[in-house]
């Protein structure tokens, strides 16, 4: 008995055999075949359900049938296999030339889904760009009266693990951009840079933007960049739920020069500030000495900053009132450091970002001046009741 795959073969064979005595396949020599695989000797077009019309590129394929969802359809059935692809497209390959694939539709231009089942990872769509002066893993641009979204997402898992947006990019020279979004509403009134929503049902984590970034000089895991005339934010956080729920939450390594939050400009809040004090967080813990004459060698000022010299650090322009780091140093040397500040305008990066080089300055701890007031004040105290004891006598 003949199986299937030998019969299929077979019947080709017996096909390109009759299609050649008969004229019908050698008449023009437009075609060839090999075993089962038909090919085109000439190079020309080949035009499906066209009518033999308008065929300008070399395969077209067109189903006027409405009832019929698919025009055609590529399958790689092999298991087992990582690097099997169902498609793939292939231009010009000289620099800055050529298109791989372009897809055009009334509702999605490109909809992919990898909803196998089974152990391993899973990509809805995987770009990737290199060896150019400028790549770009995916490259949007939308434009439209109405809401437009250069990438929308919105992730819900019932697992573990939700990633609304996750980038990790290496460049060997000068500028790499986990997402880089330019969004401008001309006439209207809400434009986002991203915006994300990932739901994680029954899970642990969902991130909205997840990057990671490394370089040398500057690294940025988000740069914002905002202008309006109103309601104007950088940055817009906002959490909510049971416990342990956090608006922003930023990490740098303790040092002198490292910080986990750096506001370039006026602070403000409608809550309080907490510093962490547990005593179990301490070592040689010992009582302050000599604060008030410490206080006393202090020399409070009223000042004006030079707002017009240092346009950079957005200084306030009303009068002040505090101490002098130099003068301090020479009385409470543990208060007084010396800062890192992005202060200085350097070049801008390749999309107009503002680059900032540090200078440093001179900065007071006014928080850890609190206990030192305090043991003062007690000192004080002391002083006064031994006043007051002796002049009862």
């Amino acid at each position: 008995m003949i199986s299937s795959h030998r019969f299929n073969m077979l019947s080709v064979c017996i096909l390109g055999i009759w299609l050649i005595s008969t004229g019908l396949f050698a008449q023009d020599n437009d075609w060839g075949f090999v075993g089962t695989h038909i090919y085109n000797l000439n190079q020309s077009n080949v035009g499906i359900g066209t009518g033999g019309v308008g065929i300008t590129s070399k395969l077209r394929v067109i189903c006027p049938n409405t009832a019929q969802n698919i025009v055609a359809e590529f399958r790689n059935t092999a298991t087992n296999a990582q690097n099997r692809i169902g498609i793939q497209g292939y231009s010009v390959p000289q620099a800055n030339f050529g298109t791989g694939g372009a897809f055009y539709g009334g509702l999605y231009g490109i909809y992919s889904s990898s909803t196998i089942s089974g152990a391993g990872t899973r990509y809805g769509g995987f770009f990737v760009a290199a060896n150019g002066v400028t790549n770009y893993g995916v490259r949007t641009s939308v434009s439209g009266a109405n809401p437009s979204y250069g990438i929308y997402n919105g992730v819900n898992i019932s697992n573990n693990y939700a990633y609304g947006n996750y980038n990790a990019i290496t460049v060997t020279n000068n500028y790499a951009y986990g997402t880089f979004n330019n969004a401008t509403a001309t006439n209207g009134n809400y434009a986002y840079g991203t915006y994300n929503s990932a739901t994680a049902v029954n899970g642990n984590y969902a991130y909205g933007t997840y990057s990671s970034v490394r370089a040398k000089k500057f690294a940025f895991g988000n740069y914002n960049y905002a202008v309006g005339d109103t309601n104007v934010y950088g940055v817009v956080a906002q959490a909510s739920g049971t416990s342990n729920v956090f608006g922003i939450l930023a990490t740098a390594p303790a040092s002198a020069t490292n910080y986990a939050g750096y506001f370039n400009g006026n602070l403000h809040v409608t809550g309080s500030f907490t510093v962490t004090s547990d005593e179990r967080l301490k070592d040689n813990v010992a009582a302050i000495q000599g604060s008030l004459e410490k206080v006393m060698q202090l020399q409070p000022k009223e000042y004006f900053y030079n707002s017009g010299k240092y346009p950079g650090l957005n200084l306030p322009k009303e009068k002040q009132f505090g101490l002098i780091a130099q003068e301090v140093a020479s009385v409470i040397p543990e208060i007084v450091k010396e800062e890192s500040v992005p202060v200085k305008p350097g070049n801008p990066g390749p999309r107009g970002e503002h680059i900032y080089e540090s200078e440093k300055y001179q900065g007071v701890n006014y928080i850890a001046m609190i206990p030192i007031l305090v043991q003062a004040i007690q000192e004080q105290q002391k002083q006064i009741e031994m006043l007051k004891a002796r002049l009862q006598d």
